[in-house]
C-alpha cells in the first residue's frame, strides 16, 4: 500500500444499501464494504465510484469494514445509513478516514 494511504470516492447508492439478495443492510461497515464488492465484481457501480487497488479481495474488504467500525465517528456512519452519499475515503494499514462530500438522496427502507 503506498505509504500516503489509498484513497478513493465512493457513492453508496442503492444498490450499496442492500445485499445480492435483497436485503437491507444496516451497518455502514456492511454498505462500504458492499460497495466495494459492487466495484471490484462490476456488479453495480455508481457514476461518482472510483478505483482503488486493494479491495479487489474479500478479506481485505473484510479489514476495510473493521476499519470503518473502529474510525469512523457515529454521525458519518448515520448518514450513510440513511443516506446515498459520496464518500471520500482514504486507507492506511491502521487506520482510516473518511469524509462525506454530499449527503445525497434519503436512502428507501
Amino acid at each position: 500500500m503506498p505509504e500516503g494511504g489509498v484513497t478513493y470516492r465512493a457513492r453508496l447508492g442503492d444498490e450499496d444499501h442492500h445485499n445480492k439478495e435483497g436485503v437491507q443492510l444496516q451497518r455502514a461497515s456492511q454498505i462500504i464494504r458492499w460497495d466495494r464488492a459492487n466495484y471490484h465484481t462490476k456488479r453495480h457501480r455508481d457514476a461518482e465510484d472510483t478505483s482503488d487497488p486493494i479491495f479487489m479481495r474479500v478479506n481485505t474488504r473484510n479489514d476495510l469494514a473493521t476499519l470503518v467500525e473502529k474510525f469512523v465517528p457515529d454521525s458519518d456512519k448515520q448518514i450513510i445509513v440513511d443516506h446515498q452519499p459520496i464518500v471520500e475515503i482514504t486507507e492506511w494499514p491502521d487506520r482510516l478516514s473518511l469524509k462525506v462530500i454530499e449527503y445525497g438522496p434519503p436512502q428507501n427502507r
